[in-house]
C-alpha cells in the first residue's frame, strides 16, 4: 500500500510540479493513515505540501482518506484524490496509530468488546484514560455502538457523570480519551470491604441519582448501571460507560437493539430489560440503582444465581429479601426506598432518578 500511496503522490505532484525532490516531514509516513501525515515537496523555487487527512467517522473497509496538496506559499488546495486505508486487527499497531498528541503508557484492562489505556496527554501534561474499540469487531453491530458511545458521551455535562475529552480514529478503529482517575470503583471497594457505610452508599446513591436524572432529561438512558460503572474520584461518584445507553432521540437505535435481545449485567438488570423489552424509560436505571444501593448495604445484590436464566427467573418471581434482616443498622426509610426502587413493575417503582435521590436524601437526614 504504502508502494502505491508514493506512486500516487509522485504521479499528482510531477502533473502539477514537474520533477521533484521529497522531503518527509514528521511524523514518519507509514500504513496507518488514521491521522494528518504530511510530506514537503522541494522544488526549485517554490514547495508543495500533501497531507492524508481521514474523517471522523468511517465505514470499516472504506476508502476513506483525502490526499491534499497544497503550495507551501499558502493555504490554497490544489487538489484532492481518494486514497484506500488499510483496517488491522493488530491491536500493537493500532495503539501505535493514535493521535501522536497521546504517549500511550500501558494497558489498564481489556474487556470483551474494548481495551482501554493510560497515556500522557502531551500537548496539555496530564494523564488520560483511551478506550479503543477491539480491532476484531470494528466490521460488526459493535462498531456502531461504539461510535454511539462516543456522541453520547460527548452531549453528557455533568459532575457525576465521566467527561469526554476527544476521539478518533487509528488504522481505521475508533476511540475516544476520557480523564483518567485515579481512585477506585464502587465495585474495587466492594471487593475489599463487601458492605459500605451506609452514609457513604447514600452519598454515592444521590449523586449517580443525579447523573442519570440529568441523562434521561437529555434523552438518555444508561441500561448498565452497576458497581464496575460507577468510579470514586476524591469521594465523588462518577457515572461511567455509555457503551449500551440508549437514546431515545436517536431513529436509529432501532437497528441497535431488538426486541428479544438483553442487554447489560444479568445481576443488575430490571425484569424488563431481562426480558428484552423494547419499551423501557428511565425507570430500568432506577432499578438498576436500587440493586447497587442493595448490594453496598448487605454485601450481595437482590438475586444471583449461576446462570443467566437462573437469575432472570428469580428477579421475574421472587421478593427481595428486606435489607433489615440482613444489616440492622440499616434505617427503615433507607430500607423502604430501596426497596420501591426494585419493584418488578415500572409504575410501581420511583417515577424519576431525581424523586428517588430527594427519599434517600430524606432517609440519610433521618438515619
Amino acid at each position: 500500500m504504502l508502494r502505491s500511496f508514493g506512486v500516487l503522490v509522485s504521479r499528482v505532484v510531477q502533473e502539477l510540479c514537474g520533477p521533484t525532490i521529497v522531503e518527509q516531514r514528521e511524523p514518519a509516513l507509514s500504513l496507518d493513515l488514521s491521522s494528518r501525515r504530511e510530506l514537503k515537496i522541494r522544488m526549485r523555487d517554490s514547495s508543495v505540501v500533501i497531507s492524508v487527512e481521514r474523517p471522523s467517522r468511517v465505514s470499516p473497509g472504506a476508502a476513506s482518506a483525502v490526499l491534499h496538496i497544497r503550495r507551501d506559499l499558502g493555504p490554497v488546495e490544489i487538489a484532492q484524490l481518494p486514497c484506500a486505508v488499510e483496517h488491522t486487527t493488530d491491536i500493537a499497531r493500532v495503539v501505535a496509530g493514535i493521535d501522536c498528541r497521546y504517549r500511550v503508557e500501558r494497558q489498564l484492562r481489556e474487556g470483551a468488546l474494548a481495551s482501554v489505556f493510560v497515556a500522557q496527554d502531551t500537548q496539555l501534561g496530564r494523564r488520560v484514560a483511551i478506550k479503543l474499540l477491539r480491532p476484531d469487531v470494528v466490521a460488526t453491530i459493535h462498531n456502531e455502538r461504539f461510535l454511539a458511545e462516543i456522541q453520547t458521551t460527548a452531549r453528557m455535562h455533568h459532575p457525576h457523570i465521566l467527561p469526554l475529552f476527544d476521539s478518533g480514529t487509528a488504522c481505521g478503529v475508533p476511540y475516544y480519551v476520557m480523564p483518567y482517575i485515579e481512585g477506585r470503583s464502587v465495585c474495587d471497594w466492594l471487593r475489599e470491604e463487601r458492605q459500605l457505610p451506609v452514609g457513604d452508599a447514600l452519598r454515592i446513591g444521590r449523586q449517580v441519582a443525579s447523573a442519570l436524572d440529568y441523562a434521561h432529561r437529555h434523552g438518555v438512558i444508561h441500561r448498565d448501571i452497576k458497581p464496575a460503572n460507577i468510579l470514586l474520584n476524591e469521594g465523588a461518584a462518577l457515572v461511567a460507560d455509555l457503551g449500551i445507553a440508549l437514546s431515545r432521540s436517536s431513529p436509529d437505535d432501532s437497528r441497535l437493539t431488538s426486541e428479544g435481545c438483553s442487554l447489560g449485567t444479568p445481576r443488575y438488570m430490571s425484569p424488563e430489560q431481562a426480558l428484552g423489552e423494547r419499551a423501557i424509560d428511565g425507570r430500568t436505571d432506577i432499578y438498576s440503582l436500587g440493586c447497587v444501593l442493595y448490594e453496598m448495604l448487605t454485601g450481595e445484590p437482590p438475586f444471583v444465581g449461576a446462570s443467566f436464566q437462573c437469575i432472570v427467573g428469580r428477579l421475574i418471581s421472587d421478593r427481595p429479601v428486606a435489607l433489615r434482616l440482613v444489616r440492622e443498622s440499616v434505617a427503615p426509610s433507607v430500607e423502604r426506598a430501596v426497596l420501591k426502587a426494585l419493584e418488578k413493575l415500572p409504575a410501581d417503582r420511583f417515577a424519576t432518578a431525581a424523586e428517588f435521590s430527594a427519599a434517600l436524601r430524606i432517609s440519610a437526614q433521618a438515619a
